[in-house]
C-alpha cells in the first residue's frame, strides 16, 4: 500500500460518515476497515530540542588577579544574564577586560545573579573578555549563562 485517500460520502453531507479508502500498489481502492488497516510506519521518538537564547559556560578557577570567565570576540560585546558563583574565601570584582571595574570588590560564600526583566546584568565593551578579577587564590566555582553579538 503506498497511497491513503479520504473519500467523502457522496453527497458531501458532512453530517454523514465518511469512508476512507486506500490505493494497493497495483492501483485498485479498497474501503479500510479492520480486515484492511492503513499501513502504519513507526516513527522514531524524537528527543525534546533543548534550546537556550543563552550560551553557558563552566567556572572553575583559583588564580589571584585577572580571570576570563568569557573570552571576548573581536567586534562583539558579552551580554551576562545569569550568574551562579560560589567563592572560597576573598573577593571578586566583575570587569568590562582588563580596564574598568563593573562592580567594586564583592564578598560571598554563594550567589545567584539573574536579570529578571530581560536585561543583560553586565555588559563588555566590543572585544573586551568579562573578566573575574579575585583578591587572592581561591577557589571560584559556577556557571555563567550569556550572549555575544
Amino acid at each position: 500500500m503506498t497511497t491513503q485517500t479520504i473519500f467523502t460520502n457522496d453527497q458531501q453531507d458532512p453530517r454523514l460518515p465518511v469512508q476512507l479508502y486506500q490505493r494497493t500498489a497495483g492501483g485498485l481502492l479498497v474501503p479500510v476497515d479492520t480486515t484492511t488497516p492503513l499501513p502504519v510506519a513507526p516513527q522514531p521518538a524524537a528527543a525534546p530540542a533543548l534550546v537556550s537564547a543563552y550560551s553557558q559556560a563552566k567556572i572553575d578557577l583559583a588564580g589571584a588577579g585577572d580571570n576570563n570567565l568569557v573570552a571576548g570576540t573581536a567586534l562583539q560585546t558579552i551580554r551576562v544574564f545569569r550568574i551562579l558563583l560560589t567563592l572560597a574565601a576573598g573577593t571578586i570584582k566583575f570587569k568590562d577586560g582588563a580596564g574598568t571595574d563593573l562592580t567594586g570588590a564583592l564578598s560571598l560564600s554563594a550567589i545567584v545573579l539573574e536579570s529578571n526583566d530581560g536585561n543583560p546584568l553586565y555588559i563588555t565593551s566590543a572585544g573586551n573578555a568579562f573578566i573575574g578579577n579575585l583578591s587572592g587564590a581561591n577557589q571560584l566555582s559556577g556557571t555563567i549563562w550569556y550572549t555575544k553579538s
